[in-house]
């Protein structure tokens, strides 16, 4: 049966003893949190903000109820105005990028009665939109969120044998046929003075990236990335470099451990690094004159832009001046106004304008007042441990917003472990961490061996340690954290969501990881069932998996998978658990966690079950994001005994769980905690 949201909101809320409309409100005077659920929910968020060449328009992706909406706001005028831009209802925006001379506005959407691409142009002043391309078939789409002159890469197949594609011209905003010149798939067509388009083939096993001229003549522009990760190389801009010749900047990291900016000569193929650091490097900033790459942001500890040119420093500094991060910056065409985008541990985002001519700052009310927003910030530090074999794991630790943690008040400890695993945390706002901090909780953060952004070799670390080192470092790290006497040891549980979720379900079941309660949604509990559901499903992972986990097809790396598997150590849980996944997910199987959950049950372990109908494999997002904070923080309460809570049996009713019954199975969750 099909469960309201309203309804499951209110059947949780039941359960734990709480009103659903002061659902996250309920707690102790001396711990009574800053903001409830019910006010961060119905407060929207923006994200992918714009800036328009002209600087008369900032752009937004829109998130509220579920709904996703672009939300256009008007520089010029003194109010200034904002309104939505009207769309077909069945038309929702993903992306959208701007012609980098004019404010044309184009947007990329899904036609959900089709369930196909469609391409829109809008019209900012009248806010309305008209349907330039409908049913879509795309090859390839790289369009920056935020940067408006990062060069946008649109193909789409245009024939049935895969020879023809037809690619955006950015010069002229339309697109223009290409045919692929021995296998080399277009990508890119270049400015009309150096006609030839830039394009991928695989290659010896490898991706490599070519430019082919108007005469069909083949560059190659070196190896910029393998087959292992080929998300790890992006074109970013093309430009006529001072030497008049023209060059292409990349982010890729085949020639360097961590990724790096290189330019390209697009006639030799010579390759320049331009700036390589000790962590990744995640962006970069593009001159709106030259198309010259002239900063970058990396990110170790925290966040940090590099100026590559003189003239862009001065602006850097003084943005810098503000609290927070600086995560983002959108510039007009003239580059005199600024559109900058920051990030705290308690805020999801702050805009300002910085207008560089006259050296002055405000920020956009409308899109800050629109974000949660904490009043009491939490506290997120960095610190690094050193393992036994001498990896060096970056952490975070998110103290409460109003208490801190110390000896004489030892706050409870939730170890949010992140999924990929070639992922990463970083400093800035999490929205789990700033809900449990604050209600009172510390939150630990790990950038367990295999976490991205770190260079190579610390990713393929995990090569083979699922289950292994990876767990080892979530022990080693927690114990050094608890061993400062700031958390109460008593009061320690696990959380976390994907590949974050393996090794909740691996922590919970090892007796020697001492956690109380365990969280664990979009779970994989069987590595064997994961890595051939996955393969089965997209054929393109299996070099990926094969590395990381092993191929089932070896009677060794089956026995290996079955001994790492939480499927098979369920009589080893010792902590309460709670497992909650979306009856729509596509990457972790949840006949894979019904498995789990039915030999759980016949051993009477501590363990209830939550399926959300519509939930996909980021059952945290959606529809079903507020039931999921609401039970969530209701558990954690119960289990730790936090905010007032004392611990009960906790009962999740079979009319939330609408997975269809076995015949010798019945999945209700009616399972004592």
């Amino acid at each position: 049966m099909l469960v309201r949201k309203s309804t499951l909101i209110g059947i949780i809320a039941a359960i734990l003893g709480i009103s659903s409309a002061a659902a996250s409100s309920a707690a102790t005077a001396e711990n009574a949190p800053v903001i409830s659920l019910d006010e961060i929910f119905k407060a929207p968020t923006y994200f992918g903000s714009q800036l328009s060449p002209s600087g008369k328009y900032i752009v937004s992706l829109r998130l509220h109820d579920s709904k996703t909406a672009l939300s256009i706001i008007d520089n010029s005028s003194q109010s200034q105005e904002q309104k939505e831009l009207a769309l077909e209802a069945n038309y929702v925006p993903n992306v959208f990028f701007f012609d980098p001379q004019k404010d044309d506005l184009f947007i990329f959407a899904t036609d959900m009665n089709r369930r196909t691409p469609v391409l829109l142009k809008a019209d900012l002043q009248r806010a309305s939109a008209v349907l330039l391309e409908e049913n879509l078939k795309p090859s390839y789409i790289s369009v920056s969120w935020a940067n408006q002159y990062r060069f946008p890469q649109i193909a789409l197949i245009d024939s049935t044998d895969g020879k023809r594609y037809r690619v955006w011209d950015q010069e002229n905003s339309i697109f223009v046929t290409v045919d692929a010149i021995d296998g080399i798939r277009p990508v890119a067509v270049l400015p009309h003075h150096m006609p030839g388009y830039i394009g991928q083939k695989m290659e010896e096993g490898q991706l490599a990236w070519f430019f082919v001229n108007q005469d069909k003549r083949q560059t190659r522009l070196a190896t910029l990335t393998s087959s292992k990760s080929p998300e790890k190389c992006e074109l970013i801009s093309i430009y006529q470099g001072g030497d008049r010749k023209y060059k292409a900047a990349f982010l890729g990291g085949d020639s360097t451990d961590s990724l790096a900016l290189f330019e390209v000569d697009l006639g030799s193929g010579d390759i320049t690094i331009l700036r390589s650091n000790r962590a990744d490097i995640r962006d970069a900033m593009i001159s709106p004159t030259t198309h010259v790459p002239d900063a970058v942001k990396t990110d170790f500890q925290s966040p940090e832009w590099i100026s590559l040119t003189s003239g862009i420093a001065p602006f850097i500094d003084k943005l810098s001046e503000l609290p927070g991060y600086l995560s983002a910056i959108s510039r007009s065409k003239d580059d005199r106004i600024w559109l900058a985008t920051f990030s705290n541990e308690s805020n999801f985002k702050k805009y300002y304008l910085y207008d560089t001519n006259l050296n002055e700052i405000k920020p956009i009310q409308q899109l800050n007042e629109g974000n949660a927003q904490f009043s009491n910030p939490s506290s997120m530090r960095p610190f690094v441990y050193k393992t036994a074999d001498n990896v060096e794991i970056l952490s975070y630790l998110t103290f409460p917003s109003k208490t801190g943690c110390n000896s004489k008040h030892r706050c409870p400890l939730v170890v949010n472990l992140h999924g990929g695993p070639k992922a990463r945390d970083s400093i800035g706002f999490q929205r789990e961490n700033a809900l449990l901090a604050n209600k009172g909780y510390a939150v630990l953060n790990i950038n367990y061996r295999g976490s991205r952004g770190f260079g190579k070799v610390f990713e393929h670390l995990s090569d083979g340690e699922w289950g292994g080192r990876m767990l080892d470092d979530v022990e080693d790290v927690t114990k050094h954290v608890l061993s400062s006497g700031n958390f109460d040891r008593q009061r320690v549980a696990v959380i976390g969501g994907s590949h974050g979720v393996y090794l909740t379900l691996m922590a919970a079941t090892d007796v020697r990881q001492g956690f109380k309660c365990a969280v664990a949604y979009s779970a994989t509990a069987d590595l064997e069932s994961f890595v051939r559901f996955n393969v089965a499903n997209n054929k393109a992972l299996a070099y990926d998996l094969y590395s990381q986990i092993g191929n089932p097809d070896s009677e060794d790396v089956r026995s290996r998978m079955a001994q790492r598997s939480p499927i098979s150590r369920t009589k080893n849980l010792t902590a309460k658990l709670l497992l909650l996944h979306g009856a729509k997910d596509r990457s972790a199987s949840i006949d894979d966690i019904k498995a789990f959950v039915n030999r759980a049950t016949e051993e009477k372990m501590p363990i209830s079950f939550l399926v959300f109908p519509e939930g996909s494999h980021f059952v945290s997002q959606g529809q079903a994001q507020r039931p999921f904070y609401l039970a969530l923080e209701g558990f954690l309460d119960q289990c730790l005994e936090q905010n007032g809570k004392k611990p009960k049996p906790i009962y999740l009713p079979s009319e939330i769980v609408t997975i269809e019954k076995d015949e010798n199975k019945s999945f209700t969750s009616k399972n004592k905690l």
